[in-house]
């Protein structure tokens, strides 16, 4: 299996860029903090093995109960990331861990 810094560098990546040429480096920053406490808390990580659960379901709930707004860019970010199983799979290069729960 690869390295969980190796599947995640293409995310962290495309996470900096748009949050550089938006010149919203802190609301990003803020907006992936946000959502990685969101799917640290163990009663949403029981929910990301729960195949009752869609991605899309999944990425609904973090982006209502963080703790600040994700905006669309960071809404859009959470649902690629759900959408891919990746959510909460420990991406450091993501600002916060965004997670760390292992399926």
């Amino acid at each position: 299996m690869a390295d969980r810094l190796t599947i995640a560098r293409p995310y962290a990546r495309a996470a900096f860029e748009e949050a550089r040429q938006n010149g919203g480096l802190a609301p990003w920053s803020q907006a992936l903090q946000a959502a990685a406490l969101v799917v640290k808390d163990p009663r949403v990580a029981t929910l990301l093995d729960d195949p009752r659960v869609t991605p899309a379901q999944l990425a609904q709930l973090v982006d209502d109960i963080a703790a600040v707004p994700l905006g669309e860019q960071g809404a859009n970010f959470v649902r690629t990331l759900a959408d891919n199983h990746r959510l909460g799979r420990g991406y450091g290069g993501c600002h916060g861990d965004l997670g760390g729960h292992t399926r």
